[in-house]
């Protein structure tokens, strides 16, 4: 999964969460799979452009607490 971040490049490969979908996702439907990749993307850019371009690890409680009252 490619995610927003300064290194140089406008998006970055993110080993982890390539694991993670290679596990429980991939015997999904594609639809399933591809509405849980927007449901973390938003989740992502919520954090990187609301909550001070924090990276998906460096999420707070309050963090979650936070997009979940902004409505994800």
């Amino acid at each position: 999964m490619l995610l927003p971040g300064d290194r140089n490049v406008a998006a970055w490969y993110d080993v982890v969460l390539n694991r993670y979908f290679s596990a429980w996702p991939a015997s999904s439907p594609w639809n399933t799979q591809a509405a849980h990749a927007r449901d973390l993307r938003t989740y992502f850019d919520f954090l990187w452009f609301a909550r001070g371009r924090r990276d998906w690890r460096d999420a707070s409680m309050d963090g979650r607490a936070a997009f979940e009252w902004w409505g994800g």
